[in-house]
């Protein structure tokens, strides 16, 4: 287990729930997290202050350590700029990077967070999951659901490209 969890240093986390009757401390932690809709998706570093954030909301978001292969689907299918524009090779190269993959391999790494690339939204906007929710939304993934710590999120990510 801890070799697993040394190895990602970098979370995805994927906000589920809507905001209705949301209390305020979550919606305050939700919007930090940049997770200001349902279908959000983003990437955070694997630290104790974020794994206390990500407790906190465990009613709302799912997370699962992030793998190289869903990071490149994401940045590839989902990446925006400025304006709304989907993020090109053109623009990752002008920012140093060789590509894709090397861009993905830093945010993987931890060399690179998402909220410090300005040039680019830090969060993913995804279309709920093909074929629905297979499981319920208001339970844990402890419980049978989808919300919390769920290893089966890279499941769903991969629907909701």
């Amino acid at each position: 287990m801890s070799a697993s969890k040394s190895s990602a240093s970098v979370l995805l986390v994927l906000r589920i729930r809507g905001d209705i009757d949301a209390r305020h401390a979550a919606e305050d932690a939700l919007t930090r997290m940049n997770l200001r809709r349902r279908h959000n998706a983003t990437l955070i570093p694997d630290t104790p202050e974020y794994r206390g954030m990500l407790q906190s909301l465990k009613d709302y978001v799912a997370w699962c350590p992030a793998t190289k292969e869903v990071v490149l689907d994401l940045l590839r299918n989902r990446a925006r700029t400025s304006g709304w524009r989907p993020l090109t090779e053109e623009i990752v190269k002008a920012h140093g990077y060789s590509g894709f993959e090397e861009l993905a391999d830093a945010i993987v790494g931890g060399r690179v967070r998402l909220q410090d690339l300005d040039w680019m939204k830090p969060y993913f906007a995804l279309q709920p999951p093909r074929g629905g929710y297979r499981l319920p939304i208001k339970r844990n993934a402890r419980e049978g659901g989808v919300l919390g710590r769920n290893e089966g999120l890279l499941d769903l990510v991969s629907r909701m490209l």
